[in-house]
């Protein structure tokens, strides 16, 4: 039966969420052999429909990228980051588990904000070739954003970090790291004479 409103949406969400407890409960006692609960039979079948986008549809919005081998792995990582949304949107997900999911969301912006800094600027670091380009390109306010999302990238070396990363990653981040993606894909392709896009 399918969900008509708001009403019915919650009590289906309810209903998904006893029966997906009651399963792992169920499989948790399995003590002599639980890996033969990994098969297909018991995998959850993921809502793609209307929420994962697809490579021809994300390969549009970078008209500045002719690379193609280069502009499909853009939209592999932009497909990971929809499947991150969903994830944060839809599941209740607390504590470091949902603080890591940001982090690995903001190192995927900006491995491709990355991308597109260094197609147009020069320089053997990330912030030479965001200082090199032209403001008429990039704008100062989104290069002081870049330049931010850059630095919260940092914690990809973990040999670096002086402190447990725990309590450094939260929501807000999250959207402002794809805010600054889409602003600077934006940006691109209007200045690069292509059209705006999204």
């Amino acid at each position: 039966m399918s969900v008509s409103n708001d009403t019915e949406l919650k009590e289906t969400f309810c209903k998904i969420n006893n029966l997906l407890q009651e399963a792992q409960d169920y499989i948790s006692r399995e003590e002599e052999d639980p890996d033969k609960y990994d098969t297909k039979e018991f995998l959850l079948k993921f809502p793609t429909n209307n929420y994962i986008r697809t490579v021809k549809e994300l390969s549009e919005e970078f008209k500045f990228i002719s690379d193609e081998v280069l502009l499909k792995n853009i939209c592999f990582s932009l497909i990971l980051s929809d499947f991150y949304c969903w994830l944060l949107n839809r599941a209740k997900i607390k504590g470091i588990l949902r603080e890591m999911i940001i982090k690995n969301e903001i190192l995927l912006m900006s491995s491709i904000a990355e991308v597109c800094v260094e197609k147009y600027g020069y320089g053997d670091t990330f912030n030479k070739c965001l200082f090199s380009i032209d403001t008429k390109l990039i704008n100062e306010n989104l290069k002081k954003r870049l330049r931010w999302l850059w630095k919260l990238r940092q914690g990809i070396h973990l040999y670096l970090l002086k402190e447990p990363e725990s309590q450094k990653y939260n929501d807000e981040q999250f959207n402002k790291a794809v805010s600054i993606v889409g602003n600077l894909v934006n940006e691109l392709n209007k200045n690069s004479g292509f059209s705006l896009l999204y």
